[in-house]
Formats: C-alpha cells, sequence, structure tokens
C-alpha cells in the first residue's frame, strides 16, 4: 500500500508489470533505478566483498525504453498445451507469455512469435524441468546497437533439432535483420 508516493514514482507502463519477472523498476524514474543500481553495487564491493572501492558511477542508457539488447526467454506449454515464452514470474519458474516488451527492440517480440509459433505447428516438444524431458529450452535473441543486428540462439537439449534448418531459413527471410541463428 502506498501511503505517501515517493517523487521518484511513476506510472507503470506495462501491463505484465506485476506478473512478469522480467524487471523490476518500472515504477520508478530511471535516475531512481540507477541510484539503486549503483548502491547494490557498492554494497557488494564495500560490506559483502570487503573491498574499501567506490564503483564508478553507472553510465545510463538514453532511454528507459527499448534500451536492452538483449533478452533470454524460457519456453514452457501454456494452459492450452500449445508452447508459450516469456518471462519467469517473480520467484518462480511460472512463465508470464511475453508479447511486446518496452525495455526490449520491437524485433525481439515479433521474432519470439515467429519462433513459438513454428514450434507450435512442428509440434515440437519443450523442456520440462519435472520430467528432466523435452527439446527446446529456450530463445536468446540479441541486437547490436551499433548495426542493428540480431542473432537467435536457440537453447536445446539436442545438438541438432528436428527442422532447425527450416526455423533458421524462415527467420533470416522473415527478418533480414537476423544474421545468424545457432543451436546450443
Amino acid at each position: 500500500q502506498v501511503l505517501t508516493p515517493s517523487p521518484d514514482r511513476r506510472l507503470v507502463d506495462c501491463p505484465c508489470y506485476r506478473q512478469c519477472g522480467g524487471c523490476a523498476f518500472r515504477h520508478i524514474r530511471y535516475q531512481a533505478e540507477l541510484r539503486l543500481k549503483e548502491a547494490a553495487v557498492r554494497d557488494a564491493f564495500q560490506r559483502v566483498g570487503g573491498f574499501p572501492l567506490a564503483p564508478l558511477p553507472i553510465v545510463g542508457a538514453l532511454e528507459d525504453s527499448r534500451c536492452r539488447n538483449k533478452a533470454q526467454y524460457p519456453l514452457g506449454v501454456g494452459k492450452d498445451g500449445k508452447i508459450i515464452a516469456g518471462f519467469y514470474a517473480r520467484n518462480s519458474h511460472r512463465i508470464i507469455p511475453a508479447g511486446d516488451c518496452l525495455l526490449h527492440p520491437v524485433a525481439f517480440g515479433e521474432i519470439l512469435c515467429c519462433i513459438v509459433d513454428f514450434l507450435n505447428q512442428n509440434l515440437a516438444s519443450v523442456y520440462n524441468e519435472g520430467t528432466g524431458k523435452g527439446l527446446f529450452r529456450h530463445v536468446y535473441l540479441r541486437q547490436a546497437s551499433s548495426t542493428g543486428e540480431i542473432l537467435v540462439c536457440l537453447v536445446t537439449t539436442k545438438a541438432r533439432p528436428p527442422k532447425i534448418g527450416e526455423l533458421a531459413e524462415l527467420l533470416r527471410e522473415k527478418f533480414p535483420q537476423i544474421v545468424g541463428v545457432c543451436v546450443n
């Protein structure tokens, strides 16, 4: 319950904020977020590590939206039996489906949707932490900020999943900014 809002408080602009574990600071101004992160680093160095060093000030992004250049999305199965991708809910391994996350480039959501659609259409299996079975575990995306080029990495339990070549071709055809698709 907020009795008196901080001057650093702002309206949350993400509809998934309360559920999703993708970000923790959408309710405060970006400068306040940077101060909190700098204090956490200082605490880790000085109190926890015993180093008398003061960390250098954090250099923040120019904008607090669309500023992250990488994301890792766990894959799972939704209530309807279809494959979903998103972020773990806070303090859990329950996946909250990701749409267009305000922290990531718009293309990440589009690429993720394409991958999930392909996996569902091809009846792919996703890894189940309880049974240890399943093939696809995560989708990892990274974008070069200077060129806009994107790398797609599929984290799997097999070195060469079935139809991976088809998926790579589809992604490269649909998204020309993708310069590589790899399997880990």
